[in-house]
């Protein structure tokens, strides 16, 4: 518990410092509170999941917004109807970042397949609908699914929205997740997800060290699927560090080929 604990100290220094002082829609303090109800949320569905929910801590609201700023400067003039796919929305605190930067014409399909972070994250969107009193909130829905099995009626999606963590992933499910991806996009669109920082090299080094070598070799082999599917299908955006989260991420965004 001490390491955690000196770690998330050492992300609020670093983060503090840098990023903390270039986000200025909302105040530090503001979004450090909204961090920690949201991670209470996060341990809350932890305790009744801990199967299926393996974060430690919620996204942070840096995190959040560097994540939809994929879905910030796409609007058109007349507007064109955009719609959005978020994969793995927790209990909602990304969901309501890219919310902030859609239009009223544009669709959002957001899922979740844990259903206590699904419930969460229907409560907080319903919220943010009653707030909007029908003054221009978007179409969002929630689907409380594993991806890629619900049934949307979209074809295809201009911006895909991923919080899942590939690197921890099983294999089999990376190799079928890419796919579906790839074909929810359409030519053009968008596809941003994030990773710890240090995350592969870490694992790599971790299976290393434990002799798991049979693991460390079919971990390369996603890895190497990965990467060569990004690099076929995509071509890099951007790719800034949050370093205010725990622990600090990079957000990689990738524009699909034509």
């Amino acid at each position: 518990m001490q390491w955690r604990i000196r770690l998330l100290l050492l992300t609020v220094v670093i983060g503090f410092s840098g990023q903390a002082q270039t986000q200025t829609d909302t105040s530090f303090w503001q979004d450090w509170r909204r961090w920690g109800r949201d991670t209470k949320q996060i341990r809350k569905a932890r305790k009744k999941n801990p199967k299926e929910v393996g974060a430690l801590t919620a996204s942070s609201p840096w995190l959040a917004r560097t994540l939809a700023q994929s879905v910030e400067g796409e609007a058109t003039v007349p507007h064109e109807p955009r719609k959005i796919l978020e994969i793995g929305c927790g209990p909602g605190n990304v969901t309501e970042c890219i919310i902030a930067k859609m239009h009223p014409d544009d669709r959002l399909d957001a899922v979740e397949c844990t259903k206590v972070l699904y419930d969460q994250a229907c409560v907080r969107i319903e919220a943010l609908r009653s707030a909007a009193q029908g003054q221009g909130f978007p179409d969002v829905r929630l689907h409380c699914s594993a991806f890629p099995d619900f049934d949307s009626g979209v074809e295809q999606y201009d911006d895909i929205i991923s919080t899942l963590p590939f690197v921890s992933l099983p294999n089999e499910v990376v190799i079928t997740i890419l796919p579906a991806i790839f074909a929810r996009l359409k030519p053009g669109g968008t596809f941003t997800y994030m990773t710890f920082l240090g995350a592969n090299w870490g694992t790599k080094v971790w299976k290393t060290i434990t002799l798991n070598f049979d693991e460390l070799k079919e971990y390369n082999q996603k890895m190497d699927v990965f990467n060569e599917w990004l690099e076929s299908a995509f071509e890099l955006e951007r790719k800034p560090i949050v370093w205010l989260n725990f622990t600090p991420s990079w957000v990689c965004a990738f524009r699909k080929k034509d």
